[in-house]
């Protein structure tokens, strides 16, 4: 009886403290909204009484609260100190349509949402002190032309500077920002989680053109794209990511196209930084020579697993770092550049993600997902949303390839071929056939979904596949028929013979190309293909296979052509020596002679 009452007086005790902690502990939290039109003027309350004033509202929310900001383009105000604070305990959502809507019709891409920095403010975001990954959140925003420019912290992180801040970056694109540190982001005794973001066309002149990680930051950074970065000075270093004394974990991103003036144009990491890079490409990055395009890696520790990079030649290192690596990638991965909207770009300034093409080294070859690096899983989603695994396994990288797989049979030869990868709606290139064909025969053409279709493709040539398929080899007979023989240089033709009717004639290859009938003469008995010398001159020396297509069949031959003989000189046969001399004999007879008559015709000159 005396337990009861003890438990009973505990459970009491407990609910009165209860009614007594303050209610925004339990509240769903509120939602502040944010329109940049001139109807923006209102308290917030909602899409049609919202604010214009981003930082006020971002301000007036509390722990739980939210912000979301409809599209359009804000900014922190006209002094260089003006910047927008981030809240601890306040996530902020961009990408609503212009006139708002619900959380699930952000779209980020379509609606772009931009926090500008006028090439004025010395950061455009600065992140909430003691901000954690699960209560202080941006998400969905474009953060540009920031220009760290001033003294002290004012020359980090012209993009986004955190100091003692770990917040989530999800869904932004931080471009055309300039710091003398970071140019996207500077990181210090911060550690933030990075996801689905793009850092491109950002500058540092000193050093982390797209993020720069300082003392102790150890990022967790996810499906994001570093394309076009760059640190200038001669002794800047990492135009893509400089670390210095810090570990980050970075998992199916991609580096490429960053530059910088001094070491690893990807990635430079010094003063004991460790990072951890899975699924990951460094590919087209630059530096000067032996010193790192790709990964540029001074003491500490690096770590790649399931990575793209060409250790051989492409990674440099100093003070003897520790180097693990585990099914590391040395051949190109085929990147494509896309802009945010999916189209092919050759301005850097666009670059927002990198396609994988075809036979990219990085198809099906990450780490599965779900697979935990230094605690951190292996996402199921690509840096645009579309779920992995498309193929047979996690693509290397921040995009996952929409892929057909194509499938060889060899159709009664011999061996395999390994797969091919499709991209979707792409074309793809038809390999050359590597199988062993039957006996008598020789690999002729691909046959598209089935041995017998009518639809074919040539090795070399390309073919647009609308999913999964299987192309068979098409062989034809090696053993010829018919021969025939042309020397270069000679008028006649190289004739062929076909059992077909002439009537059923259609046309002839040479080499597996369609001639022109411009350069045959087709006549009956039966079908008489005769050649002419105008284009039995264009051949090259050697055999060449002949069909004579015809609505009955095909008729095989071979067409050898064979050289000019060189030209005939006239060489005197064994004892046939006479020939050699009479020439020069005739020529000194002559020459004796007009001296002799020289002579006499002088001394008559002297009788007279």
């Amino acid at each position: 009886m005396e337990t009861k009452k003890r438990i009973f007086s505990i459970f009491l005790t407990l609910s009165i403290l209860l009614m007594l902690l303050p209610m925004e502990v339990f509240a769903a939290g509120e939602t502040y909204y944010v329109k940049e039109t001139e109807s923006g003027s209102g308290n917030g309350s909602s899409w049609a009484n919202a604010s214009s004033d981003l930082n006020g509202m971002i301000t007036a929310a509390g722990i739980n609260d939210q912000v979301w900001v409809a599209a359009g383009t804000y900014i922190p105000g006209t002094n260089p100190g003006d910047t927008f604070t981030l809240k601890k305990g306040v996530k902020v959502y961009g990408g609503f349509p212009i006139d708002g809507g619900e959380l699930s019709e952000r779209d980020w891409v379509a609606n772009a949402t931009v926090l500008c920095g006028v090439n004025i403010n010395n950061h455009v975001v600065t992140g909430a002190t003691d901000a954690t990954p699960d209560d202080t959140r941006l998400d969905g925003f474009i953060i540009e032309v920031g220009s760290a420019s001033g003294s002290g912290d004012e020359v980090y992180g012209g993009g986004m500077f955190n100091k003692n801040s770990s917040p989530t970056v999800a869904n932004c694109t931080f471009r055309g920002n300039y710091a003398q540190v970071g140019g996207g982001m500077y990181n210090e005794n911060s550690s933030p989680v990075v996801m689905n973001c793009t850092f491109t066309d950002n500058i540092a002149a000193s050093g982390g053109g797209g993020m720069f990680n300082n003392i102790s930051s150890n990022p967790i950074i996810i499906n994001c794209t570093f394309s076009g970065n760059k640190a200038t000075n001669s002794a800047s270093a990492g135009g893509g990511m400089c670390n210095q004394a810090s570990d980050p974990t970075v998992i199916n991103c991609t580096f490429s196209d960053n530059t910088t003036g001094f070491s690893g144009g990807g990635m430079y990491s010094c003063f004991t930084a460790s990072p951890t890079l899975a699924n990951t490409i460094f590919w087209n990055n630059t530096a000067p020579a032996g010193q790192g395009p790709e990964i540029y890696q001074d003491g500490g520790t690096l770590t790649l697993k399931n990575c793209v990079v060409d250790l051989d030649n492409k990674y440099n290192s100093a003070n003897n770092p520790t180097l693990n690596q585990t099914n590391v990638i040395k051949t190109d991965p085929k990147l494509i550049p896309l802009d945010r909207n999916g189209n092919l770009t050759a301005n850097p300034a666009e670059f927002w993600i990198y396609a994988l093409g075809q036979d990219s080294s990085a198809i099906n070859a990450g780490l599965a997902v779900g697979e935990m690096v230094n605690a951190v899983a292996v996402p199921n989603t690509d840096q645009r949303g579309i779920a992995r695994p498309q193929g047979a396994g996690v693509d290397i990288g921040a995009f996952e390839a929409f892929i057909h797989t194509i499938t060889y049979d060899n159709n009664g030869g011999e061996g395999t071929m390994t797969p091919g990868n499709a991209p979707v709606g792409k074309p793809f290139k038809l390999p050359a056939c590597t199988f062993i064909a039957p006996t008598g025969k020789l690999f002729m053409t691909w046959a598209i979904g089935s041995a017998g279709s009518a639809t074919t493709a040539d090795a070399g040539t390309t073919y647009t596949f609308a999913g999964d398929t299987t192309v068979y080899a098409v062989y034809r007979d090696s053993v010829s028929r018919l021969y025939a023989q042309w020397t270069k240089g000679t008028s006649a033709t190289a004739d062929f013979i076909s059992d077909a009717d002439l009537t059923d004639f259609l046309y002839v290859m040479v080499d597996d190309n369609v001639v022109d009938p411009v350069y045959y003469d087709a006549t009956a008995g039966s079908t008489k293909i005769a050649f002419r010398a105008n284009f039995l001159e264009t051949l090259s020396v050697g055999l060449h296979p002949v069909n004579i297509v015809s609505g009955t069949g095909i008729t095989y031959g071979i067409l050898e052509i064979k050289a000019a003989p060189p030209p005939t000189t006239s060489v005197p046969r064994t004892g046939d020596g006479m020939g050699i001399y009479t020439l020069p004999a005739l020529m000194l007879l002559s020459a004796g002679t007009i001296i002799l008559l020289a002579r006499r015709r002088k001394a008559s000159q002297k009788s007279d």
